[in-house]
This record gives structure tokens, sequence and C-alpha cells, in this order.
């Protein structure tokens, strides 16, 4: 029986993620739906956030990685993942890799 490696679709990556019915199978999600505007990053931080919280209480055995992140000459950290980042921050969560995509590891 041929196994199933990846899938990609075409959604609203929140509907889409609401919806899926096997999100607990799931070995890694790579969050990359919305362009990121570096000087503003608040509304694809914010979406990305959305999509973290809505398959947050299925990650066990699971790697989560946000695409383009960076952090401004001011040193301020700016992008997609950075509203997840301070969410888990704020839990204790670090993540295992950050650097322009930021991963965690869930167990």
């Amino acid at each position: 029986i041929p196994r199933t490696y990846f899938e990609s679709f075409c959604s609203d990556s929140r509907s889409w993620l609401t919806s899926l019915d096997n999100k607990q199978d799931i070995d890694l999600f790579y969050l990359d739906s919305y362009d990121v505007k570096w000087m503003d990053d608040t509304p694809s931080a914010n979406h990305h956030l959305e999509e973290f919280k809505i398959i947050e209480p299925y990650l066990q055995n699971c790697i989560v990685a946000i695409d383009d992140n960076a952090y401004l000459d001011n040193g301020k950290r700016t992008g997609k993942g950075r509203a997840i980042f301070e969410y888990l921050e704020n839990k204790g969560i670090i993540p295992i890799w950050d650097e322009y995509q930021i991963i965690y590891k869930f167990k």
C-alpha cells in the first residue's frame, strides 16, 4: 500500500486547518501562508498565531516551523513567527531553531 508522505492544498489556511480531521497524526506543520511586511509584521504575525492556536491542542510528537523571521536594525524581532514566539515564550517554551525559520519540537 503506497504511503502519503506529504500533501499540499490551496485554501484559506485557518479554515483549512480547522477542517482538518487528522491534526494529531501530522508530524510537521510548516506555517508560511501570509506575506510579511518587515516594518509592520502585525497582520502576518497575528495570522500565524491564529493558525498556531488552531493546531496547538494536537501537537504531540510534532515539529512546527514558521518561515520568514528576522531582526530589524534596532534589534527588534519581526516576521511571521513573532507573535507565536512571544506566545510560547510566555509559556516557557523555546524554539529548537531560531533563525530565518523558527522551529519548535513538541513531545
